[in-house]
C-alpha cells in the first residue's frame, strides 16, 4: 500500500485537491460573464438580470466591443485552461453565440433617398 494521509492514500488525497478541467472551465465561464456584463455597464454578473428571458438581447455593444471581448476571451482561455489557441477560438465563438450581447445597428446615411 502507498503512502497515507490520514486514512486516505496520498495520491487519492492529492487528486481530490486538484480541480478538474470541467471545474476550471466553469470558473472561467463565470469570469467571462463577469467581464461581459462589466463591458455594458453592470458592476459584474447580475444573476437577477440573467434570469429574465432573452436577457442577452436587452443590452447591446458595438462590433469593436465584440471583437475586443473575443480577443480577451481567447487570451484568457489559453492562460487559464492551458488550451491551444484554436480551441480557445472555438470556445469564444460558441460562448458569444450563446451568451453574447446583440450588436448595435449602426447606420450611416449618406443622403436622402427618394
Amino acid at each position: 500500500m502507498g503512502f497515507l494521509f490520514g486514512n486516505v492514500p496520498l495520491f487519492s488525497y492529492y487528486c481530490s485537491m486538484r480541480k478538474t478541467l470541467e471545474q476550471k472551465r466553469d470558473e472561467f465561464y463565470q469570469r467571462a460573464l463577469e467581464e461581459m456584463f462589466k463591458r455594458v455597464g453592470f458592476d459584474g454578473y447580475d444573476e437577477e438580470f440573467a434570469q429574465t428571458p432573452y436577457w442577452f438581447t436587452m443590452r447591446e455593444w458595438t462590433l469593436e466591443e465584440d471583437v475586443n471581448f473575443t480577443k480577451w476571451f481567447i487570451d484568457e482561455y489559453v492562460k487559464s485552461l492551458k488550451a491551444p489557441k484554436y480551441i480557445a477560438k472555438e470556445a469564444a465563438g460558441m460562448f458569444i453565440f450563446n451568451y453574447g450581447w446583440k450588436l448595435r445597428k449602426e447606420y450611416q446615411l449618406e443622403g436622402k433617398r427618394k
